[in-house]
């Protein structure tokens, strides 16, 4: 046929649902299904409104594969014709369709073994498909992807359907090419190369795109195979499409905003200037294109714990950074959910997964920084990402400045739980005079210079120690025990780092957070001078020090309770009648008078 097919009628449906059903009524359907190699497994979604199409195009592929599967969106039912053909194995109803067509991933086995086709409904797929996709598969050791509809994203990169160039199925391509994306509808692949899980299509109605930064995370080329004119056709459809939906301008802002910030960081010959060439041999390409450094100037270490919905985006963040010299270590931390299954299906040899029982935090970070071979080490948190050039700019900072011990950035920039960067940014103050960190600590209770997104000289922890086994707090605990340990360097060109402020995140559980926010600030007493917590004591006689300092620090304490009433504050509180106590004792061995109100933390 030389032109797209409109609607089958009827009649022609019932013309070709003989091929559907069981050439002999007594097969057995569990003896065809059993487990083997090298299965040819079809799998296909599909509306109501296309109930022929759909059987049109199942009686073309139905003698080409060993199985069928099919997921039917906006259904309650399966229709009785279709369980009665012998190649349909698996049959889902999905009355919802909040997955869009990107639901064919459920259809999709952990114990598949074999070669995968990802049918549209829309699509007549010629009698020879399934050999000539396999044949192409194989050429390529079975490490890339093939596509027939295949797509090059062009300069100024900044919308995904206007700046792109399209290899349509139904036009003719003269030599396999390398492409930036495919039409997943025209995808095939052996299982042994990849196998897309639902979780990797956060967006299911961007699923070429999201393949597109799953193959690229990957290192698995996609190519977009040589074919005739009209090797396939178009079929014409009825009901809901969803490049229809590429007319709403929020939809396409949307996907926009994806393809800049997940998949253009990984194209990185975009970035270069080189324009994709067309594939004359397997050698051209390997599946791990980026050899490590030995050893790496940089160590990135990302603790993960329960971390399903954004560490691909972290470690994707990294992996794409234009500075190569660096090794990436995540170590899992007794994850119940896929984080481990998300990042074993990383293959990039920069990637180390350490995996160990729930121990919280700082038993992850301090593994990661034992483990790590650089002579920097970087923490990137497993929900937050890096901008490319983010390593760059720090390790140009560290260059210029080399005698300091802790790189931090300007700026952090914030992002709310869905990605979605908010204002005001954070900024940073400098703190190349560490004599002025102890007070900072104690009279404000935060940390003023970021524990992630910097970058620490490996020798430093031998000076400092490694960070104290707690749930949380790890970073302030740690500055507090050494703000006079640490040469610090404010980076002022590096604005790159990207962090997700989320309510239900380790560090906004407040009542655990003071607990231990009191504890080190009480040690802080005992670890500094009262001149380095207090500066202005300088200005008063020896003698009167003691009794002054208490009345400070109470107040300090106090302040500390009352701005955290209700999430902890009680912890505060309990250091601050502590010193309360010893006050009154001091000021009883000095012979002198009580005072008859709290003190304030201000030095009179």
């Amino acid at each position: 046929m030389n032109k797209p097919w409109d609607k089958p009628s009827q009649a022609a449906v019932n013309a070709i649902q003989p091929s559907l059903n069981p050439i002999n009524s007594g097969d057995s359907n569990a003896a065809a299904y059993s487990p083997c190699k090298n299965k040819t497994i079809a799998l296909i979604v599909s509306i109501p409104q296309r109930a022929a199409q759909l059987r049109y195009v199942l009686s073309r592929i139905a003698l080409q594969v060993d199985e069928i599967r099919i997921l039917l969106n906006g259904c309650d039912t399966v229709p009785d014709d279709l369980r009665t053909c012998r190649k349909i194995s698996q049959i889902e109803t999905d009355p919802s369709g909040h997955l869009y067509a990107s639901a064919v991933w459920k259809l999709l086995q952990e114990q598949d073994d074999g070669y995968i086709f990802i049918l549209d409904d829309d699509i007549a797929y010629p009698a020879d498909y399934v050999k000539k996709m396999i044949a192409r598969i194989d050429h390529y050791q079975r490490k890339a992807a093939i596509v027939v509809y295949g797509m090059d994203f062009t300069p100024p990169f900044q919308d995904c359907r206007d700046h792109r160039k399209v290899y349509h199925f139904f036009e003719p391509v003269a030599d396999d090419r390398i492409v930036d994306a495919g039409g997943v509808g025209t995808l095939a692949f052996h299982t042994s190369t990849l196998r897309p899980h639902i979780s990797d299509f956060p967006n299911p109605d961007f699923r070429d795109l999201w393949f597109a930064i799953l193959a690229a995370r990957q290192n698995i080329p996609i190519i977009c195979t040589a074919r005739e004119k009209d090797w396939l056709q178009q079929i014409q459809i009825e009901g809901q499409s969803i490049w229809m939906l590429s007319a709403h301008p929020e939809w396409r802002q949307r996907k926009n905003e994806v393809f800049r910030t997940c998949l253009l960081p990984l194209l990185q010959h975009k970035k270069q200037g080189r324009p994709p060439h067309p594939l004359k041999s397997v050698k051209l390409f390997s599946k791990c294109s980026i050899i490590p450094s030995d050893p790496p100037l940089i160590s990135v270490i990302m603790p993960a714990y329960n971390a399903e919905r954004f560490i691909r985006e972290a470690i994707d963040s990294v992996l794409a950074q234009t500075f190569e010299h660096f090794e990436l270590i995540v170590v899992d931390d007794g994850s119940s959910d896929h984080t481990v299954p998300i990042i074993e299906s990383i293959h990039d040899p920069r990637l180390r997964l350490i995996r160990q029982e729930h121990q919280y935090t700082a038993a992850a970070t301090n593994r990661a920084i034992q483990e790590a071979r650089g002579q920097y080490i970087l923490g990137v948190d497993s929900d937050d990402k890096i901008e490319p050039d983010y390593l760059r700019q720090l390790v140009e900072t560290a260059n210029a400045y080399p005698d300091f011990d802790y790189y931090y950035p300007e700026i952090f920039k914030l992002m709310d739980a869905d990605g979605r960067f908010q204002e005001p940014s954070w900024h940073y103050r400098d703190f190349s005079d560490t004599s002025i960190l102890p007070a900072f600590l104690f009279t404000r209770g935060f940390l003023p210079i970021p524990h992630p997104g910097a970058l620490k000289r490996r020798t430093m922890f031998e000076r400092t120690g490694l960070y104290r086994d707690q749930k949380n707090l790890i970073d302030f605990e740690f500055m507090t025990r050494n703000a006079l340990n640490i040469r610090f360097k404010r980076a002022v060109n590096a604005i790159g780092y990207c962090y997700r402020w989320r309510s239900d995140s380790i560090s906004r559980q407040m009542e655990h957070r003071n607990r231990h926010a009191a504890a080190a600030l009480e040690a802080m007493l005992d670890r500094y001078a009262p001149e380095i917590l207090c500066p202005p004591l300088m200005n008063v006689p020896t003698e009167q020090r003691r009794i002054k300092f208490l009345r400070f620090a109470i107040g300090v304490f106090e302040n500390h309770a009352k701005r955290h009433a209700g999430q902890g504050g009680q912890f505060y509180h309990c250091v601050a009648e502590r010193l309360w106590r010893d006050l009154l004792r001091s000021e009883q061995k000095n012979d002198t008078p009580a005072w008859d109100q709290r003190p304030q933390a201000v030095l009179k």
